[in-house]
């Protein structure tokens, strides 16, 4: 009999999280339990993600954060919690899709790893990575329309509020694919890493490889399924001069995802790389 999969995402975050987990929650042999993101990984063992601990005031008013809490407190009630929905026959995949996952250390995640192995649960991950400016972007415009202070430096969309974003540590943190990948590498088989890029996650072929590496039915149509779409007239024009700071600044991960996976590379640029120092 096939082991049970505990599925540790590991972001990246506004490059399709939200969809995955709305896919693999429609399978009948999935339970992902009562949120796509619990923030317990994270606020554990990251000194900048620290503010998604749950406080006292907040668990008193809530028993999920209240469950959370303990989760963060304790790795075993986390693991616990996801076991005991894998004990269903019918259950073969849950797991947890906190998109800030991609700033997971080694040892945190090797150490999930082995405590699902001692309850006989292989541990697999995917890692959704999307063009570095456009998911910069797509954070940055998300964060000033929920007020979210603790990520962004500028409550404003304007080009200068986007270029300290990009400069912080929050984007920083959530953005440099190459240090992601290559702690996942570290950290689990080749067979239990499944690195899919945004630009073709939508696609029935990729909905299939998910179903292949997860073991379950998926429905090779949700693609046409839009989640968290965002807003057409609220984007604004970068100037050659914004955009070449950002390529500077993430140069190492153009490169590393050029040299890395060629042949994706090509999804985020082409002819118009061409000239560019920093591609």
């Amino acid at each position: 009999m096939e082991k049970k999969i505990f599925l540790l995402g590991l972001g990246c975050q506004k490059a399709g999280t939200t969809w995955l987990y709305s896919l693999i929650s429609k399978s009948k042999n999935t339970n992902m339990g009562f949120l796509k993101e619990y923030h317990v990984l994270d606020a554990a063992s990251i000194k900048e993600l620290k503010y998604f601990k749950v406080r006292i005031v907040d668990f008193l008013r809530s028993h999920e954060l209240f469950q959370i809490r303990k989760m963060q407190k304790n790795l075993d009630i986390y693991v616990s919690y996801f076991s005991g929905l894998l004990m269903k026959d019918e259950v073969r995949v849950s797991g947890d899709l906190t998109p800030s996952y991609s700033t997971l250390k080694y040892d945190t995640i090797h150490k999930v790893i082995d405590k699902f192995s001692k309850n006989k649960i292989k541990t697999k991950s995917i890692i959704l990575i999307r063009e570095p400016m456009s998911r910069a972007l797509s954070s940055y415009k998300m964060n000033i329309h929920r007020g979210n202070c603790t990520e962004i430096p500028s409550k404003f969309l304007t080009e200068n509020g986007f270029v300290d974003y990009f400069l912080s540590t929050q984007c920083e943190l959530r953005g440099q694919y190459e240090k992601t990948i290559e702690v996942a590498k570290s950290a689990f088989n080749n067979n239990d890493l499944l690195v899919i890029f945004y630009e073709e996650l939508f696609f029935p072929d990729t909905i299939k490889q998910i179903s292949s590496f997860l073991g379950v039915d998926l429905d090779e149509n949700f693609g046409n399924v839009y989640i968290n779409k965002g807003k057409s007239d609220d984007a604004f024009k970068l100037s050659s001069d914004a955009s070449l700071k950002f390529y500077k600044h993430y140069q190492e991960t153009y490169r590393y995802i050029r040299d890395e996976y060629p042949d994706k590379y090509k999804l985020w640029f082409s002819e118009q790389s061409k000239g560019n120092p920093y591609l």
